[in-house]
């Protein structure tokens, strides 16, 4: 357990799948914390591609500051919604404001947040 998560208020479970683009196969999970980062939260987008079939779509925004290595076309397990759900963008925030983590373990690593868009289309 990182307490650093915990002050940062990441309590929530998820699992990356890193994607082998030699292989085209995933690799074991790594656990890791994180905590929502949209206003709304968890989204779902019900659409028409053929008459009288319905489809939905479901997208998510996360933050962690967990020194993991994420990029587009890896799987995340969410333990909340139980759905594996690919990645569509990674966003590091460089300009956050200045916590107490961060002044007083200025070096650590995990202290730049990073953003991972699940199943979006307009990242």
């Amino acid at each position: 357990m990182n307490l650093k998560q915990l002050m940062h208020g990441e309590y929530l479970t998820a699992r990356l799948y890193k994607y082998n683009h030699d292989t085209n196969e995933y690799y074991n999970p790594v656990v890791f914390k994180y905590k929502t980062y949209d206003d709304t939260q968890y989204r779902e987008a019900r659409t028409h591609p053929q008459a009288g079939n319905l489809s939905s779509k479901f997208s998510l925004s996360i933050k962690t500051t967990a020194n993991i290595d994420v990029e587009v076309k890896d799987k995340i397990t969410l333990d909340t919604y139980d759905k594996k759900m690919e990645v569509t963008g990674v966003q590091k925030l460089y300009d956050v404001p200045t916590s107490i983590v961060n002044l007083l373990l200025p070096k650590t690593k995990g202290n730049v947040p990073t953003i991972i868009h699940l199943n979006k289309d307009d990242v």
